[in-house]
């Protein structure tokens, strides 16, 4: 109630005031809607909420139909197939970002799959997030990570990137040559590409 409640207000700000708070897969399947906006919180939250209250299957299909899915926070995080969950094995405590560069480390869940060959963060410049996005691109050989900071979109459409709003998105790229050093990660060319407004990522 309280993510609906700040997201209706952001969409009331520029002029949009038929926002409908969706709980169920019956209120989805109800009626026709131009956009599907994933709140903020806990992206683990999300998916299980998702997948109990059967919204998951419903999501995408309507995504298939060509509905717009958008999402912000825990709501871009879960567009990826895999999702960054913030956890850590061998930090227990959570931290904004990760304080450590080493090998397994990140604890990852399942996402709803739309983005399957990137993993998405999110809040990333704003919140540091490097660490976090090598230790993924090193668990997962052949997938990309795209941090997306605040008050900014990545909207993905044929195949493509386009970078909006205030600030930046920044895509990591690198070969599957990772390697442990007690435990430490190394590699000798992670390459970081950063994106402005108005960019396109191929």
């Amino acid at each position: 109630d309280t993510s609906f409640f700040y997201a209706a207000k952001s969409f009331e700000n520029v002029g949009i005031n038929n926002c409908i708070h969706i709980t169920n897969a019956q209120t989805l399947n109800s009626a026709s809607w131009d956009c599907i906006y994933l709140s903020g919180g806990d992206q683990n939250r999300l998916m299980n909420l998702s997948d109990s209250l059967g919204m998951t299957s419903v999501i995408d299909s309507l995504r298939r139909e060509g509905v717009c899915i958008a999402g912000t926070s825990a709501g871009a995080a879960v567009m990826s197939e895999v999702m960054i969950t913030g956890d850590q094995k061998r930090i227990l405590e959570y931290e904004s970002t990760y304080s450590i560069l080493e090998t397994e480390n990140g604890i990852y869940g399942k996402g709803f799959g739309w983005v399957s060959n990137v993993i998405v963060d999110q809040h990333f410049i704003q919140r540091s997030r490097y660490n976090r996005a090598i230790t993924a691109l090193s668990e997962f050989p052949g997938k990309s990570v795209l941090g997306i900071d605040e008050s900014t979109a990545a909207e993905v459409k044929n195949n493509q990137v386009i970078v909006h709003g205030e600030s930046q998105v920044i895509l990591f790229t690198a070969s599957d040559n990772f390697e442990n050093r007690r435990n430490k990660l190394k590699h000798p060319e992670v390459i970081m590409g950063i994106y402005a407004a108005g960019d396109t990522i191929k």
